[in-house]
């Protein structure tokens, strides 16, 4: 009973430290475009500066010998990070997946490997158990870092919007920060990039992605840019936009269609994953 008290207690104080030190952004204009190229795409987004988007995690699959982008990730205390579902195969170990935290350039102009941030391999894998596969609620999956993370002005956790919140986001400007191609077939892109979205209403976004399905209204936020988008490789993503001053996870990025920009882009709605998100925490 002893040993339980003591872990509640070490589970309350790193997540208190996570809420002192979440959604800062060492640039105070971060997201408004700062020294960025336009010209250069997300799709039709800015090269981050160097960690402007500190919680946005690089994540690397195994494939055969090598290891290869797949998706991005968001660090939301100094332990966890999460991601979609679909990013990681059903039995896929640990091991099979590389973490990059504080990275902006993950390759030199001559496409040579030059990931500039920390490389974890997470020590386990959580997915959702209630994941949909044909319309993609609760596409969210959790790794665990193998240690306890050291925030400073380069890294930093995201904050977590309040649990059973309520919030309408439609209309809010969101931000989105990742790796993914720039073109349909494209490669990943070398460095770290980001856009602006808009969440629009749902009823809106199930008439424009008819006939696919799409997750529920209480699990689904729906996202469009004017031109711009998530590519392939942002799943997984972070979409955060500032509450009282702080930079929220409210989104993570799921799918969307190509050309990118045109139709919205689904996320998942990280409120309504607060109880899961929280129970995978304090149990592992």
């Amino acid at each position: 009973m002893n040993i339980l008290i003591l872990l509640a207690c070490l589970y309350g104080w790193a997540y208190a430290q996570s809420n002192l030190e979440c959604g800062i952004s060492k640039y105070p204009d971060a997201g408004s475009g700062g020294s960025g190229n336009p010209s250069e795409h997300i799709v039709g987004g800015i090269i981050s500066r160097r960690h402007e988007f500190p919680w946005t995690v690089l994540m690397n699959w195994r494939s055969g010998n090598n290891f290869q982008q797949n998706c991005g990730g968001t660090l939301i205390d100094n332990r966890w990070v999460i991601s979609a579902r679909h990013c990681v195969y059903a039995n896929d170990p640990p091991t099979d997946y590389q973490l990059w935290l504080k990275t902006n350039v993950r390759t030199d102009p001559n496409g040579n490997r030059a990931e500039d941030g920390v490389m974890y391999v997470p020590e386990l894998i959580v997915r959702h158990p209630e994941y949909d596969s044909n319309s993609y609620e609760n596409d969210l999956v959790m790794f665990k870092l193998p240690q306890n993370v050291t925030f400073d002005d380069d890294l930093r956790p995201a904050c977590l919007p309040p649990l059973n919140d309520a919030t309408n986001w439609t209309g809010t400007i969101v931000t989105h920060s990742g790796w993914g191609n720039t073109e349909r077939n494209g490669p990943a892109t070398p460095e770290q990039r980001y856009t602006n979205m808009q969440v629009i209403n749902y009823d809106t976004c199930w008439l424009e992605t008819l006939p696919d399905a799409i997750g529920s209204e209480e699990r689904t936020l729906c996202v469009r840019g004017n031109g711009t988008d998530a590519g392939d490789g942002d799943s997984g993503g972070p979409h955060v936009t500032k509450v009282d001053g702080r930079w929220t996870l409210i989104g993570v990025q799921s799918w969307g269609y190509w050309p990118a920009g045109v139709r919205p882009s689904m996320i998942n709605k990280v409120s309504a994953a607060l109880p899961w998100i929280n129970e995978v925490r304090a149990n592992n």
